[in-house]
């Protein structure tokens, strides 16, 4: 009887322990649920990329619990990650961080860069032991960082940026973790490459595609604005006109390309 009473005993402190493990991971899979819809939220009424980034970081760690979130972007110059964006106590700790990217995801598959760069997420489990960690691991490990997680954002298809998210225990980012995390992250990308065709449809609309220009329905909007605001304020408004002569001319002579060239360069100089 004694025997059975400890067996019985025993089981029902692992059932106890089962339940409240269940219960942990639930309430943290809820948290993660709550991220993705004020992220989805955020992406609807944001147009911004900078605003949108900064939100998706502070909805990371007011919603997600988690201690630090940073979003790094390419330098264009120096073809790496640099820090943007960031959230949490330990903001400093992040700026720290300056990964570089190869040539291709090839160049190196173990190389956190180049798993970045071919679209994949780097989950680091234990700061103390992997020693791909992308940050200062004394410094993580002092202020309480046992885990961490670097979801790739992507345009197109191709890289522009890094999600950093930080726990406090070691083995936080569980596969159904994981699987939640990624799907934020197609998000925030969805709602990157939304905004830069916003920008592009924008630029169409109101630019001239060979010189760079203000195009003639922009003229007229600020033109418009400016006479407002001079008739309000009692003021007058000058509107010079430039033309350049023998552009026909030079376009039969030398060619179309040319005429442009001498267009893009008037644009330079007036721009100048």
């Amino acid at each position: 009887l004694s025997r059975a009473f400890d067996n019985m005993t025993e089981s029902l402190e692992r059932r106890d322990a089962r339940i409240r493990e269940d219960e942990v991971r639930i309430a943290r899979l809820n948290r993660i649920y709550a991220v993705l819809s004020n992220i989805n939220s955020a992406i609807i009424r944001i147009h911004d990329r900078s605003a949108l980034l900064q939100e998706a970081c502070r909805i990371a760690v007011d919603e997600g619990r988690f201690r630090l979130a940073g979003v790094s972007l390419i330098d264009s110059e120096t073809f790496r990650l640099v820090l943007a964006h960031v959230s949490g106590n330990d903001k400093d700790m992040l700026h720290e961080i300056r990964l570089r990217l190869p040539d291709n995801a090839a160049d190196d598959t173990h190389d956190i860069g180049a798993i970045l760069l071919a679209g994949e997420p780097v989950v680091i489990n234990n700061l103390a032991h992997d020693v791909r960690a992308a940050t200062d691991r004394g410094t993580a490990l002092r202020r309480g960082y046992r885990s961490c997680a670097l979801l790739p954002l992507q345009i197109a298809g191709k890289l522009t940026g890094c999600l950093h998210l930080y726990a406090e225990e070691a083995g936080f980012f569980d596969d159904q973790e994981m699987k939640l995390l990624l799907e934020l992250a197609a998000d925030i990308s969805l709602g990157l490459e939304h905004i830069e065709n916003e920008g592009k449809l924008h630029n169409l609309a109101n630019y001239d595609l060979l010189t760079g220009l203000p195009n003639r329905d922009l003229f007229r909007d600020r033109l418009e604005q400016s006479l407002s605001r001079a008739r309000h304020h009692g003021r007058h408004v000058a509107v010079m006109m430039l033309h350049i002569d023998r552009l026909k001319e030079i376009n039969s002579l030398h060619g179309q390309h040319v005429g442009d060239m001498l267009l893009r360069e008037a644009a330079r100089r007036l721009r100048g």
